[in-house]
C-alpha cells in the first residue's frame, strides 16, 4: 500500500508541474534558454519529493530485512542511476527533460503496485487484469517513449547546449551513459514481465512477484 501511494502522488506531482507547459510535448525547449531555464514551485516541489523517495528506495533495498531478490543488483544500479539523473538535471538546470523522463519511466509504477495489492490479498482475477494493464503501459512507456523521445532528445539537442557545442563534452556521455543503463534495465525488465505473461497463459494465472520466481529457474 506505501509504495502504491508513494507512486501515484509522484506520478501526480510530475503531472502537475508539467501541466499546461508549452515545452512538454516540443523537445527541442526542453533545453533552448538552457542556463536560465526557469523552474516553477511545482517543479522544485516534485524534484524535492522524488529525489527524497529515491534516496528512501535505495536505502529500503540495502536495510531490507526480507530475502534478496534476484534483480538486487539490477534494482541498485537503477536507483543510483535515478538518483544521479534526477540531481544532475535539478542542479544543472535541466528540468524539463529530467520532468518528462520521470514521468515516462514512472506511470507504470502504480498498476505494478496495485497489480500486487489484488494479488496478496486475494484478488486473483484483478489481479490479472491489473498485471495486464501495467505491461502494456510499461513495454510503451519504457521501450518506446523512453528511447524515442527522451534519448534522441539528449542525444540530438543535448550537445547544443554545451559551451563547446560538441559531443566531446564530458558532461554528456556520462548523462547519456546513465541514461542508455536505464533503458538496458527496462530490457532486462520486459524479459522478465515477458516471463511471467508466458507462465501466467501456462498455469493460468499469475502467482506471486515474477522476480521471486526467476529464481527457481
Amino acid at each position: 500500500m506505501w509504495n502504491s501511494l508513494c507512486h501515484i502522488w509522484l506520478c501526480g506531482l510530475t503531472l502537475v508541474a508539467m501541466w499546461d507547459e508549452p515545452w512538454v510535448y516540443d523537445t527541442p525547449t526542453w533545453f533552448t534558454e538552457w542556463p536560465g531555464i526557469e523552474m516553477n514551485d511545482a517543479m522544485k516541489f516534485m524534484y524535492q519529493w522524488y529525489i527524497a523517495y529515491t534516496i528512501y528506495s535505495f536505502l529500503d533495498i540495502i536495510f531490507s530485512t526480507s530475502a534478496r531478490q534476484k534483480d538486487f543488483s539490477q534494482m541498485m544500479v537503477h536507483h543510483s542511476t535515478t538518483f544521479f539523473l534526477c540531481t544532475f538535471s535539478f542542479y544543472f538546470g535541466f528540468h524539463r527533460v529530467g520532468a518528462v523522463m520521470m514521468f515516462i519511466h514512472d506511470i507504470s509504477d502504480p498498476p505494478m503496485e496495485i497489480a500486487k495489492l489484488f494479488l496478496y490479498t486475494g484478488y486473483q482475477q484483478m489481479a490479472d487484469l491489473t498485471f495486464v494493464f501495467f505491461a502494456l503501459v510499461f513495454a510503451y512507456t519504457r521501450i518506446w517513449l523512453y528511447p524515442r523521445h527522451v534519448l534522441t532528445a539528449v542525444w540530438f539537442y543535448g550537445p547544443r547546449t554545451f559551451p563547446d557545442g560538441t559531443r566531446a563534452d564530458w558532461l554528456f556521455y556520462i548523462v547519456c551513459s546513465a541514461l542508455l543503463a536505464l533503458l538496458a534495465l527496462h530490457v532486462f525488465w520486459i524479459w522478465l514481465i515477458g516471463v511471467i505473461i508466458f507462465k501466467a497463459l501456462r498455469d493460468g494465472n499469475v502467482e506471486g512477484d515474477v522476480r521471486d520466481e526467476m529464481e527457481d529457474e
